[in-house]
């Protein structure tokens, strides 16, 4: 009976215990509890900190351009471009100069003279060119033999185109007996020559035959 005093006894000091434990334990809960529910002023300030940052729209910065001083070219100014002073071309004629032979006057062809014989060759030409004859055109001993006579001749009178004119120069027969054969041109004022025929490049001729000088009979 006893024993069983003393263990009733112990069964109600260890619930006793153990009651006493489970309240203090739900106190201390409870103040844990409402001490870490209760925020700090740190805790505030941080939580105000990060709403309003979250209330913040957030926004992309707008790049600034880089700004910079446009460069302004000079105008360029034109250079005048002179006329080359080494311009050696001719000059297209204003006219064209051509003649056309006629016919021979004096001395035809192959007509016999004595050695050293004084004669005057003649003949008759036609300006068919464009250009004017003038006094200041000659007549010019070309190739051959000159005969005597001077190395050109002024035309006697002014000649329109489609004018004729008849020439004449004064010769000697050489003194060897032969045929010879003298050719002559026109020439312009500034000492071009031009000839004959459609393309103004044929002289005119005088050709003799020289005849050789007689022996003496012997008396």
């Amino acid at each position: 009976m006893q024993k069983i005093f003393v263990i009733s006894f112990l069964c109600l000091l260890w619930v006793f215990g153990i009651l006493g434990c489970s309240g203090n334990s739900s106190t201390d809960t409870a103040t844990f509890a409402e001490n870490s529910i209760k925020p700090t002023r740190v805790v505030v300030r941080i939580l105000n900190l990060d709403l309003a940052l979250a209330a913040m729209p957030s926004e992309t910065p707008t790049p600034i351009p880089p700004t910079f001083t446009p460069v302004i070219l000079p105008t360029a100014i034109p250079i005048p471009v002179q006329a080359s002073t080494n311009d050696t071309t001719t000059p297209t004629p204003s006219c064209i100069n051509r003649a056309e032979f006629v016919k021979h006057l004096t001395i035809s062809n192959n007509t016999a003279l004595k050695v050293g014989q004084n004669f005057i060759k003649m003949w008759r030409i036609q300006n068919s060119g464009t250009c004017t004859w003038t006094v200041d055109y000659n007549l010019a001993f070309y190739s051959g033999e000159i005969m005597g006579a001077p190395t050109s001749v002024p035309l006697p009178q002014t000649v329109q185109p489609g004018e004729t004119v008849d020439l004449q120069v004064p010769m000697i027969a050489p003194q060897n007996a032969a045929t010879i054969t003298g050719n002559w041109v026109l020439q312009d004022p500034q000492g071009q020559l031009f000839g004959f025929g459609e393309t103004a490049d044929n002289p005119i001729e005088v050709t003799i035959f020289v005849r050789p000088t007689p022996r003496p009979t012997p008396g």
